[in-house]
């Protein structure tokens, strides 16, 4: 792979709001709560989302599959746990995973002591929680483990977790070190084919870095873990957060020890004038609270915000007093209602939390507090789930916020999107007569654990036609390169709520071949898909492939192409402001492999195949 001279690469990530830009709805009902101005509820999707970094959630309970996806920056998460509640707004704060290649536990950042079991690490052994591949580990009685260090690392409290599954056998294992005898362990031998969480807390740092380890197989039962034996099981998404408890999964690349990888906090912000205005004055409440961490797990003086006003004067929170922990509503940095709260576990589902300023009162789950002062709230800024122009995330999982008996929904989240192929048949792997070229996507589909999947909106638009599906690539068996420009320039690409990092575009061999056009007419012709997809997602990486070669008539064709037009293409491109590569990856391999007619290679080239594309999205990945 190489680059033009000339090329840059920009941050690509969309700006505050493009999620709302990107048509997701939140929690509807509206902001006056339809004929009667009491019965108010707010509109999340009215409301301004920002989170620039991609975040994950859950779908549903785990289970042998993908139970998990990924929230596109600056998008809502509304978290299905599969306990019944349904999708919640999930709102966390910042934390970073100090760990790199959480899901590649087989790549080279990870390394192994002693000795692995049973030819392990396999790769893609089982379906990951995101739907990836996730690695088998085996290690035997010893000191064994596979290992990484962070010399970066000296915070403490560490959360440290991961999430398993059983394998041959079923014993998974993690542990931290950092240097001395501060160490903690977590493990799990009765583990089944539905996938669990395990996790530990690192409270104490004595020197030098933190090392992680999985599948440590001496003696940890003294500090958490399981006593010493073989461990055997399937590993994914291994994460080290500086924090009192587990978040939601990080997806963490390789890079420096002293790289940490973020997930900002989900800040989710309106004005007075676009939230309904009985929210300030009259009764209003959460249709359910599920907190993120247990009670033991908040610190004391913690105060975590439901809903506030212009900062921390004004507004709902819990906090943690030393003693208790209360529910509390403030107006002018007043206390005017309290509740004592009693124990709950991670994730319990707490019921409908209320507060009534006429009454002077809070509730929770059906216990409402004594009489304290009545209060009203100065209409002004308003954030869900944290303080206004601060931190103070709320940690939890939220419902409706409406009046008493006012009526709302929850919206979608608009999935994260690393890698959108563009082409023709050579990349769609989606017609069921190329049924071998399938298996050559799907080949380097399955060697990428950390990419989320590959998207085919053109299933959007032919969604009749059962021979093009939703999950491999932006293209279509046979189309000419127009074709496919025109059909989504009258369709506005941003409004598909997706955001992808990286667009390889492969396509033209139709138009020099069945088409009968040039080199020279296919120039502009490419330029001008650049434009389109450049414009739909600024600063996306776009890897422009040189043509597979053909044996047929048009053959000479793809070689002029490829030798005198392909990187003037780039280079123009480059100057009108692209962030575009060239890159001749999948042509040489698809020159080295065999072929099932003249244009497709055959199944028995996949595997070659999909090394030589993962080998490549690695390298485009460490130019973002």
């Amino acid at each position: 792979m190489r680059r033009a001279d000339d090329m840059r690469v920009r941050n690509r990530r969309p700006g505050a709001g493009s999620a709302r830009r990107a048509g997701f709805r939140g929690i509807g009902g509206g902001g006056g709560g339809g004929s009667d101005p009491s019965l108010w509820s707010v509109d999340y999707s009215q409301l301004t989302v920002t989170r620039n970094t991609e975040a994950t959630l859950l779908t549903g309970a785990p289970s042998s599959s993908q139970f998990m996806r990924v929230a596109a920056p600056n998008a809502p998460r509304y978290e299905d746990r599969g306990d019944g509640a349904g999708p919640l707004l999930l709102i966390e704060g910042l934390r970073e995973a100090t760990n790199a290649l959480s899901q590649a536990l087989d790549g080279a950042t990870w390394g192994t002591l002693g000795a692995m079991a049973d030819s392990t690490p396999v790769a893609n052994y089982a379906i990951g929680p995101l739907g990836r591949g996730a690695v088998r580990l085996a290690t035997p009685t010893g000191t064994n483990r596979r290992q990484q260090t962070r010399a970066a690392v000296t915070t403490v409290p560490q959360a440290i977790s991961a999430w398993a599954r059983a394998a041959v056998g079923s014993s998974a294992h993690i542990s931290a070190f950092a240097g001395g005898s501060a160490i903690v362990a977590a493990g799990d031998a009765a583990l089944t084919s539905t996938w669990k969480r395990i996790s530990a807390l690192l409270t104490t740092y004595v020197s030098g870095g933190t090392s992680y380890y999985i599948q440590e197989s001496v003696a940890r039962n003294t500090v958490g873990g399981l006593a010493a034996g073989p461990r055997d099981s399937v590993i994914d998404l291994y994460q080290a957060e500086v924090g009192r408890f587990p978040s939601s999964a990080i997806r963490t690349r390789a890079k420096s020890s002293a790289f940490n990888t973020p997930r900002y906090a989900d800040t989710i912000v309106g004005t007075s004038a676009q939230v309904p205005a009985g929210i300030f004055s009259g009764p209003g409440r959460l249709s359910q609270f599920s907190p993120v961490s247990s009670s033991a797990e908040m610190a004391s003086g913690e105060e975590r915000w439901l809903l506030s006003i212009d900062g921390n004067q004004s507004g709902i929170r819990i906090r943690h007093t030393g003693t208790n922990i209360v529910l509390e509503a403030l107006a002018a940095g007043v206390v005017v209602a309290s509740l004592t709260l009693g124990a709950w576990a991670a994730h319990a589902l707490l019921g409908a939390l209320t507060w009534d300023p006429g009454a002077g009162t809070v509730g929770l789950g059906g216990v409402t507090s004594a009489p304290g002062s009545s209060w009203s709230w100065t209409p002004g800024n308003v954030r869900v789930g944290g303080i206004y122009g601060g931190t103070g995330e709320v940690w939890a999982r939220l419902g409706a916020l409406t009046a008493p008996g006012g009526a709302a929904t929850l919206g979608t989240t608009p999935e994260a999107i690393d890698v959108m192929w563009w082409g023709d048949s050579l990349t769609c792997g989606t017609l069921a007569t190329l049924a071998q070229w399938r298996k050559v996507v799907g080949e380097i589909d399955a060697a990428l654990p950390h990419y989320q999947r590959r998207y085919n909106p053109i299933g959007f638009w032919q969604n009749a036609n059962p021979a093009f599906d939703n999950d491999w690539s932006m293209s279509v068996g046979g189309a000419q390169v127009s074709t496919l420009t025109g059909w989504f320039s009258a369709w506005n690409l941003a409004t598909l709520g997706l955001t992808p990092a990286i667009a390889p575009i492969c396509i033209g061999t139709n138009n020099l071949g069945t088409g009968g056009q040039n080199p020279t007419d296919l120039a502009p012709l490419v330029g001008g898909l650049i434009d389109l997809i450049a414009a739909a997602w600024p600063g996306v990486l776009i890897p422009l492939q040189k043509l597979p070669p053909r044996f047929d008539a048009a053959a000479s064709k793809v070689v002029d192409w490829n030798a005198n037009f392909h990187d003037v293409v780039v280079a123009d491109a480059v100057t009108r402001g692209h962030n575009v590569i060239s890159d001749d990856t999948l042509a040489t391999a698809c020159a080295a492999a065999t072929y099932a007619d003249l244009l497709h290679p055959d199944a028995a080239s996949a595997p070659a195949i999909g090394a030589a594309m993962h080998a490549a999205y690695q390298e485009w990945a460490a130019l973002l």
